[in-house]
């Protein structure tokens, strides 16, 4: 897979870390686990920066090869196990605003049947609530030089295993991360089965208010305690995708 870049990475990267405006596409696949199988699909992600706000949208690529959001994996003697898919058209929704230090995020809605209940979560956070710990590997990837972090959660479970460029800096990331340390090129959600790949990035695009304030983000919001370091705060955005996912198994 060759990385599309639209700009000279070696001689543009000064400007690049300048730039306000940046827009990066992602491969992302997740492992599907369910009765003692195994099976992948396909989504794809997309995050924008316009200055200090972060909007990362994430897509389902399986509607047409799973139509009625079913996956049936043959088990031996005829038997067949069976997975329902999320068919929501945006699955991951994540604003952050380091300028007002919030986070604005959609929840899983796919397994809920009341239309009027609230999908959407607001969030202060501490800017240093999230602890990148930052690994002495390094490699490069496509062109770009990049180091490894990890992220895990208060109880010391792993949630983010990532590579990422510091040649491009980034506060925030695939599916609304805080305090990444550079533009994520490669990562792996560690709860959620899902591997991120980086396709594509530029900053060539001029994003506007209206376009890092998506339409679902107008319906009420439900307001979370603050993200302070070191503190747990319930319910864990990603915890509560991973125990709905594990419901549909």
């Amino acid at each position: 897979m060759n990385l599309k870049i639209f700009i000279l990475p070696a001689f543009f990267f000064p400007f690049f870390a300048a730039a306000q405006n940046l827009t990066a596409h992602y491969r992302v696949t997740q492992t599907v686990k369910f009765s003692g199988q195994e099976t992948s699909v396909q989504l794809s992600g997309t995050l924008w920066r316009k200055g200090n706000t972060y909007l990362y949208v994430e897509r389902p690529e399986y509607l047409q090869k799973y139509p009625d959001g079913n996956i049936s994996i043959s088990t031996g003697n005829n038997g067949l196990a069976a997975y329902r898919l999320n068919m929501d058209t945006v699955q991951s929704l994540s604003r952050v605003n380091y300028d007002s230090l919030i986070t604005q995020f959609k929840i899983d809605s796919w397994w809920d049947t009341d239309p009027s209940s609230i999908k959407n979560v607001r969030q202060p956070f501490e800017s240093d609530c999230k602890e990148w710990e930052i690994l002495p590997e390094t490699k490069v990837i496509n062109g770009l030089t990049c180091q490894k972090a990890i992220n895990n959660a208060p109880d010391g479970t792993r949630q983010f295993e990532i590579w990422f460029t510091s040649d491009i800096p980034m506060q925030s990331g695939i599916e609304g991360t805080i305090g990444v340390p550079g533009l994520v090129v490669e990562a792996t959600c560690v709860p959620l089965l899902k591997r991120y790949i980086l396709e594509s990035y530029s900053n060539e695009q001029m994003l506007t208010d209206t376009e890092m304030w998506p339409i679902a983000f107008n319906k009420p919001f439900m307001d979370y305690p603050p993200l302070r370091k070191e503190q747990k705060t319930k319910p864990n955005r990603i915890k509560k995708q991973l125990d709905v996912s594990n419901s549909n198994q």
